[in-house]
């Protein structure tokens, strides 16, 4: 994979980063809300139950809602740290070059933690919105084909799959002559670099 394309990624990493970074800060510093978010969360999640598949509603009644400020400050902290988390790695892949392997396994590491922590958070918002339908033809005049949810559930897979793909050739030995080469791979030195 070319410098360009490998920046490219790290550029809709840090913009994904940032989407949960602000979200997830804001949820921390808002003055809006007396009580705060965590404080916040049984109240609006009561509320919201009604159209939801019965299994998640089990879910919420018997598992968030009574431990709702828990789960609150789960969800404000988790998303600052998986944006900062997305972003840092991001930017030292994009500007520095990594000669110590196992520094670059702990950022790939990293990664794919913040990555599933977003896709966990985002299944669960989208699940929380009714999870609707991919397919045309449904109920709602005003639906959306793929909602933005859905697309944040997804798209970490496409990275995890990549960072695992320069995780696995973090340490791999590849021939020169090889067709594949790792993500982060260097034909010159036979090491990984960002």
């Amino acid at each position: 994979m070319s410098r360009l394309n490998r920046n490219i990624l790290y550029l809709i990493q840090i913009m994904l980063g940032w989407e949960f970074f602000v979200s997830g800060w804001n949820k921390l510093v808002s003055v809006g809300h007396k009580r705060g978010f965590p404080l916040q969360l049984a109240d609006a999640l009561k509320g919201q139950v009604k159209g939801l598949n019965g299994w998640y509603i089990n879910f919420l009644k018997s598992s968030v809602i009574p431990h709702a400020v828990s789960f609150g400050y789960l969800v404000e902290w988790g998303e600052t740290l998986a944006g900062i988390g997305l972003i840092v790695c991001a930017l030292i892949f994009m500007f520095k070059k990594i000669e110590d392997d196992r520094v670059a396994k702990a950022l790939n590491i990293l990664s794919i933690i913040a990555m599933v922590g977003i896709a966990f958070m985002s299944l669960n918002f989208w699940l929380m919105a009714g999870a609707p339908s991919f397919l045309p033809g449904g109920q709602d005049p005003n639906g959306e084909g793929f909602t933005i949810d859905a697309f944040l559930t997804i798209l970490p897979f496409l990275f995890i799959w990549w960072e695992a793909v320069a995780l696995s050739g973090a340490s791999a030995k590849t021939p020169s002559n090889s067709q594949y080469k790792p993500a982060h791979y260097t034909a010159q030195t036979g090491s990984r670099v960002h």
